[in-house]
């Protein structure tokens, strides 16, 4: 085989791969639509004020901040820590997060660093999407291909709450270093209420209910306000977690 046939073949081959992982990601993210999520440009007080949050930016400094929500029904009585581990599998095990995935396995070192964490060892070094749990969070410790670390979470049991009043349950992934250039926190919750996120008040069935999931995000230069993404990185920030968002809500409503 000559090297121009070759090259044509390898050139071939990467077109097929590359279509099917688009139309694989399509159908992955696509029971959720866009038009059914919220966002907007900051995040919840309970993250600006966490210790999640602090220990990513510790000086307060500027950072990026959005968050992402929608409605979602769920079999009654699906408890709060089922809703997350399933959004966390198909977050950090869909295919949209796979490139990331594929080169941080690649690198395959810690890259998450902070100065608070440095006598806590990690409590579960997760390589594999086999390793993700549908029905159990991973421990505070874990840490996600060596770059994202679960630095707190709080499950409420709904069966300890009134009758309609609003609960939250979440978990806080911090990333990058805080004495470098790039730092933040990656919250996932979920909350119940007579107020949901994005739905209205919506009549539920006897057999489900709704609750509404979240995805919040703040990253910073935890040394310096001076630091800003380019307009397109920022632009792509905001696809990609909204790609993020989609497919981990799929995951809670197609398992």
């Amino acid at each position: 085989m000559t090297k121009p046939t070759i090259a044509s073949t390898a050139a071939t081959l990467a077109a097929l791969a590359s279509t099917a992982y688009l139309l694989q990601t399509y159908r992955s993210i696509s029971p959720i639509k866009s038009s059914a999520v919220c966002s907007s440009n900051s995040i919840p007080n309970s993250l600006l004020t966490s210790q999640a949050r602090k220990l990513t930016n510790p000086k307060d400094t500027l950072a990026l901040n959005d968050t992402r929500w929608t409605d979602v029904k769920v079999p009654r009585g699906t408890t709060d820590e089922v809703v997350l581990a399933r959004f966390v599998r198909g977050f950090f095990g869909g295919y949209v997060f796979a490139p990331e995935r594929m080169m941080l396995k690649v690198y395959g070192r810690d890259m998450a660093s902070f100065e608070e964490l440095k006598n806590e060892p990690v409590s579960r070094r997760i390589w594999s999407t086999s390793q993700l749990s549908g029905e159990n969070l991973p421990p505070v410790g874990a840490l996600f291909f060596g770059a994202f670390r679960v630095v707190e979470s709080r499950v409420v049991d709904r069966s300890d709450v009134a009758d309609g009043k609003a609960s939250e349950s979440y978990i806080d992934f911090a990333y990058g270093f805080d004495q470098g250039p790039l730092a933040g926190v990656h919250r996932f919750s979920v909350k119940r209420g007579a107020a949901p996120g994005s739905g209205g008040c919506e009549k539920q069935g006897k057999e489900e209910e709704t609750v509404t999931i979240e995805f919040s995000h703040s990253g910073c230069n935890p040394l310096s306000d001076e630091w800003r993404l380019p307009l397109t990185l920022e632009g792509f920030h905001s696809i990609y977690a909204m790609l993020l968002f989609r497919e981990g809500v799929a995951g809670v409503i197609s398992s």
